[in-house]
């Protein structure tokens, strides 16, 4: 199908990108055009989902286990390729994709007409994700997407203005900060070591596991809610996720050691994670990662 018809299928919002989004949208117009012969060539939407970069599939049954049995209005946030969307999607939700970069969106309108999801690719930031004239969603999600967000904040109201009453925000994986970490140094070395950094020339921003708290409240969410990710409270997933994505290769001088410990650290931070009473506040000093929910009440 053609860039005109695909094009025909994608809600295009205000295009006013930032210069740190228009460089991302720039590299990942390349990864857009890697990942066509795979989106072509693809036999379903779980392999869609399970080998791409998201790990959705992974941390989000859980928290969808408080919805048993209904199908639901969900924006799904800054999704990259689209395997968050496709994934909630194939479970028979009502997905809104929003995600800046058009070759993306692309990407994702194939491959929703492939499988016949029902997703609607939005080309935006979310920022500005007012102006696509839906209401009463049921969920909100950022999936390693806020930290994205030139103006969080704003992203984070425009989110509770568009929930249902009751309606939920699901922050997931985002960067969290330890709180040793100067910020200033970090975005320094976000610059001068790029590739030690995992950085692919994205829109970055970081923040303190407390700053993703104070903005759910400061967008009006009367409740918020932390809690630890799958891949903390079972480290042979992480375990597994990062061996199938070739980061690491243990058998590489030194690595095998290294390896040895971070497993070490995986199972004693699952130990932790799993008790609710030592991972509150550990989390809320931004000593381990978390995972963040604020209702609309």
């Amino acid at each position: 199908m053609v860039n005109s018809e695909i094009d025909h299928q994608i809600k295009y919002l205000s295009q006013r990108f930032s210069a740190g989004v228009a460089r991302e949208n720039e590299a990942n117009a390349s990864f857009a055009k890697d990942h066509s012969f795979f989106v072509e060539n693809c036999k379903s939407p779980m392999e869609y989902y399970e080998d791409g970069v998201s790990n959705a599939y992974i941390e989000y049954p859980e928290f969808l286990k408080q919805y048993p049995g209904k199908k639901l209005k969900i924006l799904d946030i800054g999704v990259g390729r689209g395997e968050s969307s496709v994934y909630l999607a194939s479970l028979g939700h009502q997905v809104f994709s929003i995600e800046p970069s058009k070759d993306f969106c692309r990407l994702i309108a194939q491959i929703k007409n492939k499988f016949s999801l029902n997703i609607t690719p939005v080309c935006s930031v979310a920022e500005e994700m007012g102006q696509l004239n839906e209401s009463n969603f049921d969920l909100v999600i950022f999936n390693s997407s806020l930290h994205h967000c030139d103006n969080p904040d704003i992203a984070l109201h425009q989110a509770y203005l568009m929930l249902k009453p009751n309606g939920k925000v699901f922050l997931s994986s985002e960067i969290q900060l330890k709180p040793w970490v100067n910020k200033s140094a970090w975005y320094r070395r976000l610059e001068t070591h790029p590739e030690e950094m995992g950085h692919y020339g994205g829109n970055e921003h970081a923040y303190f596991n407390w700053e993703y708290s104070r903005m759910l409240k400061g967008a009006g969410f009367q409740k918020v809610d932390t809690f630890p990710s799958v891949q903390f409270l079972r480290p042979l997933v992480r375990i597994a996720l990062e061996l199938k994505s070739d980061r690491y290769n243990p058998l590489k001088g030194t690595a095998g050691f290294k390896y040895f410990l971070r497993i070490m650290y995986y199972f004693a931070a699952s130990v932790v994670a799993n008790n609710h009473w030592l991972f509150q506040p550990l989390a809320k000093l931004s000593l381990l990662p978390g995972q963040y929910v604020g209702e609309k009440l």
